[in-house]
């Protein structure tokens, strides 16, 4: 199954994000929107994780120490990828996140884990292969900009189609101390 460990946002914000991918929709051609029950904060993606090993990736969650912290919104950027764009929310500077990050990684290896090894740029996905209409995108504003949200909880996550449809589900909950 597929396996990511994830900050899960508050509904307070899921629906605020979802009001920016509602008009991002409008301003787009096409795109592969983000449901607003899917709407997260990726801290380590592992892929492929036999049910052998979740006890083992639990274990891992729950030995794990880190005290809670605020996390503060900032403005909407993308990854290009030629006409097509992921378009998402970032994360002000944060060193309790690197480290969280940081710490979390270096855990996941040390218990014989293959967590993703690309730089650590912490952010939200509104969507995936995004084109928009032209001129569109000086028009999206970042409402939430200055927004905080404490992070108490650090979650499994599963990622599978059911019924077509991609789905996130937590499998798996820490809370920080």
């Amino acid at each position: 199954m597929r396996i990511f460990i994830a900050i899960n946002l508050t509904e307070e914000l899921k629906v605020k994000l979802f009001e920016q991918i509602t008009e991002l929709k409008q301003q787009s051609v096409k795109g592969n929107f983000t449901r607003k029950e899917n709407l997260h904060l990726t801290l380590a993606f592992l892929g492929e994780v036999g049910e052998n090993q979740l006890k083992k990736l639990n274990n891992v969650i729950e030995q794990f120490e880190f005290s809670k912290f605020t996390i503060e919104f900032s403005n909407m950027s993308s990854f290009r990828n030629g006409d097509e764009f992921l378009p998402w929310i970032g994360i002000v500077a944060n060193a309790n996140l690197h480290q969280l990050h940081d710490q979390l990684i270096k855990e996941l290896k040390a218990a014989g884990f293959t967590p993703d090894d690309k730089e650590f740029t912490p952010h939200i996905t509104l969507g995936r292969k995004v084109i928009l209409k032209s001129n569109s995108e000086r028009n999206i504003n970042g409402r939430l900009i200055g927004k905080e949200m404490m992070v108490s909880t650090i979650s499994i996550m599963k990622s599978d189609r059911i019924s077509g449809i991609l789905t996130y589900t937590e499998i798996y909950r820490r809370n920080l101390s």
